[in-house]
């Protein structure tokens, strides 16, 4: 195993990058380079992405020092026993061949979503017939580092409310891209299915809320969170008049440790459905999607978000001091426990905030009865707001 030397210097690294020492290291495989620079007995290697000079073990030949186990697509600066000379080179990702497995592997057929950062195509798997979704994420807009990482929470989650990764092709079907391929879910979002229905009963309500805490509880367990809940994130199947409910987009999500400092997502929050810590730190913790599960249940029975303003800044001042109410005309009679239940989560303060677990034991979730009925006019008026342009069946980011 390597051991940590030192901090490569910025300005090493800068100077690496500017020389042409291409005579001193070239690449030999997709994961290993031959340093020329003979007499030397050790080999020092900085891997920019890191910033960190390390001695690697390495395999002598009559032309140099062979440094293998390197990353694709890394870029490496070289040096000999402490020699001033750093020699640097970009290892090459092996494009052509994840650009022909994926056109073996997989009949693209037509876009059917898209959002922020990726576009959306439904496809079908050339061996066994399977009809996929493909995330296809451009790398000028998210590194490659934010896609794999969302690959492997797709792949490393296995839970009924979560949607599932089934692999990852990098720089195809083109040079620039990256692409997830997913199951594909056959459905709507959260709220344009809600606005399909006559009305929005108490029960619907109870059964989202149950099974979103539920899939939130897993996530917990494993110590990551979304960090993106909101209603295009969220996907509801329906089935012989039975609803499955599932968090789809991973591109946001962290792991956290208790008494580490986590890093804020890499994509900004949607600002009506962020939890005060991703607005203003000090970073996320466990209990932030429950925060966001919250404003959910205020929207689907209200059809208007607890905390909007007329400006940004206002409205994150609102949820900055939880600052939120329960209109009456907004709220049926019959919903006294809806409005408990959705008050109980939205806590300012990270720490007394209930995690999944707690707000899954919460005596609204264990009723039976229904006590309400909304109508979807004001809900429709939201997802008109919240998304201009036309909604899309099968839609999954």
């Amino acid at each position: 195993m390597p051991v940590p030397v030192q901090l490569c210097d910025r300005q090493c690294i800068q100077n690496a990058l500017t020389e042409s020492e291409s005579d001193l290291v070239r690449v030999v495989s997709q994961q290993s380079v031959l340093v020329s620079m003979s007499g030397a007995e050790s080999v020092e290697c900085c891997d920019h992405e890191t910033g960190v000079w390390q001695k690697v073990e390495t395999l002598r030949s009559p032309s140099g020092h062979l440094v293998p186990d390197l990353a694709p697509g890394h870029t490496y600066s070289f040096r000999l026993d402490g020699s001033s000379r750093t020699p640097t080179i970009t290892i090459p990702h092996d494009t052509p061949w994840q650009q022909e497995q994926f056109q073996r592997r997989y009949q693209e057929l037509h876009i059917i979503g898209g959002g922020r950062t990726a576009v959306v195509k439904q496809a079908q798997d050339r061996g066994t017939g399977q009809a996929v979704a493909l995330k296809v994420v451009d790398r000028r807009r998210i590194p490659q580092r934010v896609t794999r990482a969302e690959y492997n929470f797709l792949t490393a989650l296995s839970h009924c409310g979560i949607l599932r990764g089934l692999a990852m092709f990098e720089n195809a079907p083109s040079p620039g891209v990256d692409t997830i391929v997913m199951e594909l879910l056959q459905g709507m979002d959260v709220l344009s299915h809600a606005c399909s229905l006559s009305s929005v009963s108490e029960s619907h309500v109870r059964r989202v809320a149950s099974q979103l805490l539920s899939a939130l509880d897993y996530l917990q367990l494993q110590q990551i969170v979304h960090c993106d809940i909101k209603p295009d994130n969220l996907f509801i199947e329906s089935h012989n008049n039975q609803i499955q409910l599932k968090i789809v987009d991973f591109g946001s999500a962290c792991t956290v440790s208790p008494g580490t400092v986590n890093i804020q997502p890499y994509l900004t929050p949607d600002l009506e459905f962020a939890a005060p810590e991703l607005l203003s730190g000090p970073s996320p913790c466990l209990s932030t999607d429950v925060w966001s599960c919250a404003v959910l249940i205020y929207v689907l029975v209200s059809g208007v978000s607890p905390f909007l303003d007329e400006s940004p800044e206002e409205t994150t001042t609102h949820v900055l001091n939880a600052d939120f109410s329960f209109p009456p005309d907004l709220f049926p009679s019959g919903s006294t426990g809806t409005q408990e239940f959705v008050s109980s989560l939205l806590v300012r303060e990270p720490t007394l905030r209930p995690l999944a677990h707690l707000a899954l034991s919460h005596p609204w979730l264990q009723l039976v009865t229904s006590n309400y009925d909304v109508p979807v006019t004001h809900l429709a008026s939201f997802i008109s707001r919240k998304k201009p342009q036309s909604i899309t069946k099968n839609f999954v980011l």
